[in-house]
């Protein structure tokens, strides 16, 4: 269940049947094994098989949380609602099961038993509230690129890479991008996603990510953030507005995003940096 769960949270699509038959199948296999032949041996082999696979789900999970959350700030200029660091915390507490498991079925302990059944229900009560308030990061990528198709039915054709080499100097890309930052100031919209500035650039996504990556050597989350928090140095300066107006006012879709982003750039809070610069 936790291997279906992590694979539904980190991938656009279903998992194949092969796949699925695979994590399921050493549990058919033991429990038919041990209906055949009820012997203390089977049932040692069980043990391990079953921690052995949880071991693997929780560096599959590692990996596959590690690399979700690489792909929002591809993505993404807000990770509130999408990040999946929550899973960690899960992942603790399935390491924490497994061995609680494994040690109860070995000793018979009731202890163990009341211990396992704890660390389930915390499990099952922490997946509901963060599935719950966590948006689904494949369904808006999609929705947005569908809305997208949509309107360049009638707008003109997105640049590609290949059309930007040879479109000479009548377009550079870079101005461009500039323009909708500094003139526009795209980055107010607080769920600005690369599909959108493709949209304002006529251009498509992996161009974009390309060049933030390897011109600027940034992602698309740090490099709107960092607009966002330039727009808040000048607000935090030379006004007396709170830190909510500010955080509405340069961007950021809520406070504690804005403060956790502020001092990962600055190294100062909100409220130390205006007093620094009053």
């Amino acid at each position: 269940m936790a291997l279906f769960l992590l694979y539904r949270l980190t991938h656009p699509y279903n998992m194949r049947f092969v796949a699925a038959a695979c994590n399921v199948a050493p549990y058919v296999l033991a429990i038919s094994s041990y209906i055949v032949q009820p012997d203390r041996n089977v049932y040692e082999a069980i043990l391990w098989v079953a921690l052995a696979h949880s071991i693997f789900i929780i560096l599959y999970g590692a990996y596959a949380v590690k690399r979700f959350n690489s792909i929002i700030i591809q993505s993404f200029s807000s990770d509130d609602r999408l990040s999946l660091r929550w899973m960690w915390y899960i992942l603790t507490l399935f390491l924490a099961l497994a061995a609680t498991w494994f040690v109860a079925t070995k000793t018979k302990s009731p202890l163990g038993a009341a211990a396992y059944n704890t660390i389930c229900s915390s499990i099952f009560a922490s997946l509901c509230y963060f599935i719950y308030r966590q948006e689904d990061m494949l369904e808006v990528l999609d929705a947005s690129n569908k809305e997208k198709a949509k309107a360049d039915v009638t707008d003109t054709p997105p640049l590609t890479l290949k059309a930007m080499d040879n479109a000479g100097p009548d377009y550079h890309f870079a101005q461009h991008l500039e323009k909708v930052f500094v003139e526009d100031e795209i980055f107010l919209n607080p769920t600005l996603n690369i599909n959108d500035l493709a949209q304002a650039l006529h251009t498509n996504r992996t161009y974009i990510s390309n060049y933030l990556n390897q011109q600027l050597d940034t992602s698309f989350y740090e490099y709107v953030n960092g607009w966002r928090v330039d727009k808040a140095k000048q607000l935090l300066t030379n006004t007396e507005l709170t830190l909510e107006e500010i955080t509405m006012q340069s961007g950021f879709n809520s406070l504690s995003s804005f403060r956790r982003y502020f001092v990962s750039a600055t190294g100062l809070t909100p409220s130390a940096y205006r007093r620094r610069n009053k």
